[in-house]
């Protein structure tokens, strides 16, 4: 579970609210792009179609995944269990992929050390040493790093890319090593403590975050819903969207109009008929919202 798993189960619900109609999408193989998985001991992961096959799969209303996997459907099809006759054919296909993992951007590091000793004097000749110490250290290191996905929305018919169907989502992930130190001299022996503790963000949690972040606002931008409702207050609208909305808006004639505005108003909550009139009920309801 992330902050993102109800995300995608409302985007369907909003499919459905919306009645954007169904909408058949299918994932190539989404891999690391960048070949520091490969480098690094598995810091990000090599392949992430899996992870893609979940989201989608996840999202349902509208929205039908479609598995890309021709091996299988060949292998099928050899030992007679199935053919292409029920197959569902994909509307858009999704490419994209690790595009970077940049480890070192930035590193700080921070220490405190202290000693102290005290000679005494007229102590017995048989102690190793007539001094008393203290030290204490202190070190901390911090670094950062950023992993980029980017995503884009083919046609699956003509295998063209469709305008501003794209997406591009980094994410800052952070590592950090702390130890300490304490040490005691008492006459000679020296008695200590030390530890530390490292903490690392999770790279493989962050790609997955970011696989379900662009899935959110691929399909709600192909199917112009307000998506980022969905992702927080603080979400900016997405301007794609809007324009999209917008033009299809004006391109209607004066009747679809009142209806699209009937339809937008009752999903806002307002009591009014669909009916494509200028009724008292409309004129009362768009008042009231402006």
């Amino acid at each position: 579970v992330t902050n993102n798993t109800q995300a995608l189960l409302d985007l369907g619900l909003m499919s459905q609210i919306y009645d954007t109609g169904l909408m058949k999408v299918q994932s190539q193989d989404i891999a690391d792009e960048t070949g520091t998985s490969v480098t690094n001991g598995g810091e990000i992961q090599r392949n992430i179609t899996e992870i893609m096959k979940s989201t989608l799969n996840s999202i349902g209303g509208n929205v039908r995944f479609i598995e890309y996997n021709p091996s299988y459907i060949q292998n099928q099809m050899v030992s007679g269990y199935s053919s292409f006759d029920n197959k569902a054919i994909p509307d858009v296909v999704i490419t994209g992929g690790i595009t970077e993992f940049d480890r070192g951007l930035e590193t700080r590091g921070e220490g405190t050390n202290a000693d102290a000793e005290v000679d005494f004097r007229g102590l017995p000749n048989w102690l190793p040493s007539k001094t008393v110490g203290a030290s204490y250290g202190d070190t901390s290191k911090s670094g950062k790093a950023r992993i980029t996905l980017d995503f884009n929305l083919k046609d699956f018919q003509s295998l063209a890319g469709i305008p501003r169907m794209s997406t591009t989502n980094s994410m800052d992930v952070y590592k950090g090593l702390k130890e300490e130190e304490v040490g005691i001299t008492l006459f000679g022996p020296t008695f200590g403590l030390k530890g530390s503790i490292k903490k690392v963000q999770g790279r493989h949690e962050a790609v997955r975050v970011l696989v379900q972040v662009s899935m959110i606002q691929m399909i709600g931008k192909y199917l112009a819903l307000p998506y980022w409702r969905l992702m927080g207050d603080d979400v900016t609208p997405d301007k794609t969207v809007l324009d999209s909305i917008s033009e299809t808006y004006h391109r209607m004639g004066r009747e679809d109009r009142v209806g699209a505005a009937q339809q937008w108003l009752t999903l806002h909550g307002y009591e009014v008929n669909i009916n494509n009139r200028m009724d008292s009920k409309t004129v009362a309801a768009l008042q009231t919202f402006d």
